[in-house]
């Protein structure tokens, strides 16, 4: 089914760089970009061997709406 008329290969091409671009970049605020998410590629540490989630909810995924939008207990990665 079309998204806003355009069909469904035409909106991923359009819309998707910019929401991968607005996450990495932290414009959009996302678990994608919490620091509170695991993405589970961890091979040592306290992440070694956990699935994919969010750490403050024992690593379970969240619903949709929160992965999107964030939650209360989003922080921002710091690069140190």
């Amino acid at each position: 089914m079309p998204k806003y008329g355009w069909p469904d290969k035409e909106w991923d091409k359009a819309q998707g760089p910019y929401q991968r671009e607005a996450i990495r970049r932290c414009f959009w605020r996302s678990c994608l970009n919490c620091d509170h998410w695991n993405d589970g590629q961890a091979k040592a540490g306290n992440d070694a061997g956990k699935p994919q989630g969010c750490r403050k909810a024992s690593y379970s995924l969240p619903p949709p709406d929160i992965i999107v939008f964030g939650c209360d207990s989003y922080v921002e990665q710091i690069p140190f």
